[in-house]
Protein backbone atom coordinates (compact mmCIF):
# COMPACT_ATOMS: atom_id res chain seq x y z
CA UNK A 1 0.00 0.00 0.00
CA UNK A 2 1.02 3.42 -1.05
CA UNK A 3 2.52 5.76 1.94
CA UNK A 4 0.25 8.23 0.12
CA UNK A 5 -2.73 6.51 1.44
CA UNK A 6 -4.58 8.81 4.03
CA UNK A 7 -5.73 5.94 6.55
CA UNK A 8 -3.45 3.45 5.32
CA UNK A 9 -2.68 0.71 7.88
CA UNK A 10 -5.07 2.15 10.64
CA UNK A 11 -7.62 0.50 8.41
CA UNK A 12 -8.95 -3.01 9.20
CA UNK A 13 -11.73 -5.19 6.93
CA UNK A 14 -13.33 -7.74 8.99
CA UNK A 15 -16.91 -9.23 9.61
CA UNK A 16 -18.06 -8.27 13.23
CA UNK A 17 -21.28 -8.45 15.22
CA UNK A 18 -22.57 -4.96 15.74
CA UNK A 19 -23.63 -4.48 19.96
CA UNK A 20 -27.43 -3.76 20.53
CA UNK A 21 -26.52 -0.84 22.63
CA UNK A 22 -24.34 0.27 20.01
CA UNK A 23 -25.08 4.47 19.88
CA UNK A 24 -24.64 5.10 15.99
CA UNK A 25 -23.50 7.70 13.86
CA UNK A 26 -24.84 8.32 10.25
CA UNK A 27 -23.02 10.86 7.60
CA UNK A 28 -24.66 11.91 3.90
CA UNK A 29 -22.51 13.07 1.14
CA UNK A 30 -24.50 14.18 -1.75
CA UNK A 31 -23.88 13.07 -5.50
CA UNK A 32 -25.49 12.51 -8.82
CA UNK A 33 -24.16 11.36 -11.83
CA UNK A 34 -20.45 10.66 -11.95
CA UNK A 35 -20.22 10.98 -8.34
CA UNK A 36 -22.26 8.52 -5.96
CA UNK A 37 -24.80 9.60 -2.87
CA UNK A 38 -23.46 8.48 0.24
CA UNK A 39 -24.98 7.58 3.75
CA UNK A 40 -22.92 5.15 6.09
CA UNK A 41 -23.91 4.48 9.68
CA UNK A 42 -21.16 3.91 12.05
CA UNK A 43 -20.40 3.47 16.16
CA UNK A 44 -17.38 3.87 18.12
CA UNK A 45 -16.14 0.91 20.82
CA UNK A 46 -12.76 0.46 22.81
CA UNK A 47 -11.14 3.65 20.88
CA UNK A 48 -11.69 2.01 17.59
CA UNK A 49 -14.58 3.43 14.80
CA UNK A 50 -16.23 0.69 13.29
CA UNK A 51 -18.04 1.15 10.31
CA UNK A 52 -21.15 -1.56 10.15
CA UNK A 53 -23.18 -0.16 6.71
CA UNK A 54 -22.84 1.77 3.55
CA UNK A 55 -25.59 2.61 1.43
CA UNK A 56 -24.07 4.20 -2.46
CA UNK A 57 -26.43 5.01 -5.16
CA UNK A 58 -25.54 6.47 -8.85
CA UNK A 59 -27.64 8.64 -10.34
CA UNK A 60 -30.30 8.62 -7.74
CA UNK A 61 -33.42 11.01 -7.86
CA UNK A 62 -34.38 13.33 -5.19
CA UNK A 63 -37.54 11.67 -5.07
CA UNK A 64 -35.57 8.04 -4.18
CA UNK A 65 -33.33 9.21 -2.02
CA UNK A 66 -35.56 7.80 0.83
CA UNK A 67 -35.52 4.24 -0.62
CA UNK A 68 -31.86 4.48 -0.97
CA UNK A 69 -31.11 5.38 2.72
CA UNK A 70 -34.01 3.02 4.21
CA UNK A 71 -34.50 0.46 1.43
CA UNK A 72 -37.22 0.36 -1.55
CA UNK A 73 -38.23 -0.43 -4.86
CA UNK A 74 -36.82 3.43 -7.23
CA UNK A 75 -38.44 4.48 -9.48
CA UNK A 76 -36.19 3.41 -12.26
CA UNK A 77 -36.36 -0.26 -10.62
CA UNK A 78 -33.53 -0.72 -8.71
CA UNK A 79 -33.47 -2.28 -5.28
CA UNK A 80 -31.85 -0.50 -2.40
CA UNK A 81 -31.27 -2.28 0.63
CA UNK A 82 -30.73 0.91 2.56
CA UNK A 83 -29.50 1.02 6.32
CA UNK A 84 -31.43 -0.31 9.56
CA UNK A 85 -32.30 3.00 11.85
CA UNK A 86 -31.90 5.41 8.86
CA UNK A 87 -35.26 6.89 9.74
CA UNK A 88 -35.09 6.88 13.50
CA UNK A 89 -31.27 7.98 14.65
CA UNK A 90 -29.65 11.56 13.61
CA UNK A 91 -28.37 12.11 10.35
CA UNK A 92 -25.23 15.03 9.71
CA UNK A 93 -25.10 15.50 6.01
CA UNK A 94 -23.15 17.94 3.76
CA UNK A 95 -24.47 21.52 3.95
CA UNK A 96 -24.02 22.30 0.16
CA UNK A 97 -27.56 20.91 -0.65
CA UNK A 98 -29.93 22.43 1.36
CA UNK A 99 -32.77 21.36 -0.77
CA UNK A 100 -32.06 17.94 -0.65
CA UNK A 101 -31.88 18.02 3.77
CA UNK A 102 -35.54 19.64 3.27
CA UNK A 103 -36.91 17.40 1.36
CA UNK A 104 -35.71 13.95 3.31
CA UNK A 105 -36.61 16.13 6.57
CA UNK A 106 -40.06 16.44 4.94
CA UNK A 107 -39.62 12.48 4.46
CA UNK A 108 -39.43 11.84 8.12
CA UNK A 109 -35.36 12.05 8.29
CA UNK A 110 -33.67 13.38 11.80
CA UNK A 111 -31.18 14.91 9.09
CA UNK A 112 -29.18 18.16 9.25
CA UNK A 113 -26.20 20.14 8.06
CA UNK A 114 -23.17 19.41 9.30
CA UNK A 115 -20.78 22.31 10.11
CA UNK A 116 -17.92 23.26 7.74
CA UNK A 117 -15.08 25.99 8.43
CA UNK A 118 -12.09 26.52 6.80
CA UNK A 119 -9.96 23.13 6.82
CA UNK A 120 -12.46 21.34 8.20
CA UNK A 121 -11.63 18.31 5.63
CA UNK A 122 -8.20 18.26 7.12
CA UNK A 123 -9.24 18.59 10.58
CA UNK A 124 -12.20 15.62 10.02
CA UNK A 125 -9.23 13.46 8.79
CA UNK A 126 -7.06 14.09 11.63
CA UNK A 127 -10.07 13.37 14.43
CA UNK A 128 -10.50 9.78 12.24
CA UNK A 129 -6.36 9.28 12.74
CA UNK A 130 -7.22 9.81 16.26
CA UNK A 131 -8.82 6.34 16.20
CA UNK A 132 -6.78 2.87 17.43
CA UNK A 133 -8.25 1.60 14.12
CA UNK A 134 -10.79 2.30 11.53
CA UNK A 135 -12.85 -1.12 10.96
CA UNK A 136 -14.83 -1.39 8.05
CA UNK A 137 -17.18 -4.52 7.86
CA UNK A 138 -16.38 -6.74 5.06
CA UNK A 139 -19.78 -5.58 3.10
CA UNK A 140 -19.20 -2.12 2.97
CA UNK A 141 -17.41 -3.10 -0.46
CA UNK A 142 -17.71 0.74 -1.65
CA UNK A 143 -16.19 2.35 1.59
CA UNK A 144 -13.50 -0.60 1.36
CA UNK A 145 -12.80 0.68 -2.06
CA UNK A 146 -12.06 3.90 -0.91
CA UNK A 147 -10.28 3.18 1.63
CA UNK A 148 -7.21 1.86 -0.46
CA UNK A 149 -7.29 4.67 -3.38
CA UNK A 150 -8.10 8.12 -0.60
CA UNK A 151 -4.88 9.56 -0.75
CA UNK A 152 -2.67 12.69 -0.34
CA UNK A 153 -1.74 14.44 -3.86
CA UNK A 154 2.01 13.12 -4.77
CA UNK A 155 4.73 15.44 -6.57
CA UNK A 156 4.60 13.52 -9.81
CA UNK A 157 8.39 14.93 -10.76
CA UNK A 158 10.30 14.37 -7.11
CA UNK A 159 7.58 11.53 -5.69
CA UNK A 160 7.39 13.61 -2.49
CA UNK A 161 4.34 13.05 -0.51
CA UNK A 162 2.35 16.56 -0.17
CA UNK A 163 0.24 18.08 2.40
CA UNK A 164 -2.82 18.18 0.01
CA UNK A 165 -5.72 16.21 -0.30
CA UNK A 166 -6.67 14.03 -3.77
CA UNK A 167 -10.49 15.14 -4.44
CA UNK A 168 -11.33 11.95 -5.25
CA UNK A 169 -12.41 8.25 -3.86
CA UNK A 170 -13.98 10.42 -0.65
CA UNK A 171 -17.50 10.08 -1.13
CA UNK A 172 -18.12 7.82 2.10
CA UNK A 173 -14.76 9.01 3.50
CA UNK A 174 -16.82 12.91 3.64
CA UNK A 175 -19.73 10.90 4.77
CA UNK A 176 -18.43 9.20 8.10
CA UNK A 177 -16.27 12.87 8.89
CA UNK A 178 -19.78 14.40 8.79
CA UNK A 179 -21.69 11.39 10.99
CA UNK A 180 -18.89 12.85 13.62
CA UNK A 181 -20.37 15.96 13.69
CA UNK A 182 -19.95 17.76 17.20
CA UNK A 183 -16.86 15.49 18.11
CA UNK A 184 -14.31 16.98 15.57
CA UNK A 185 -12.53 20.06 16.50
CA UNK A 186 -12.26 23.56 14.39
CA UNK A 187 -8.68 24.90 14.50
CA UNK A 188 -9.02 27.02 17.65
CA UNK A 189 -9.18 23.50 19.57
CA UNK A 190 -12.96 23.76 20.52
CA UNK A 191 -15.87 20.99 19.16
CA UNK A 192 -18.25 22.60 16.80
CA UNK A 193 -20.84 22.05 19.95
CA UNK A 194 -18.55 24.55 21.96
CA UNK A 195 -17.76 27.08 19.09
CA UNK A 196 -21.48 27.62 18.49
CA UNK A 197 -21.74 27.93 22.17
CA UNK A 198 -19.38 30.33 22.89
CA UNK A 199 -20.98 32.83 20.01
CA UNK A 200 -24.15 32.70 21.13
Amino acid sequence: MSDAVIFGQRVRVETFETPLDARFYFGADWGFANDPTALIRCFVQDECLYIDHEAFGYQVELDDLPKLFAGGRATDGRQFEGIPGARDWPIKADSARPETISYLQRQGFRIEAAAKWPGSVEDGIAHLKGFKHIVIHERCTQLRQEARLYSYKVDARTGDILPLIEDKHNHGWDAVRYSLDGYIRDPDGLAVWQRLGREL
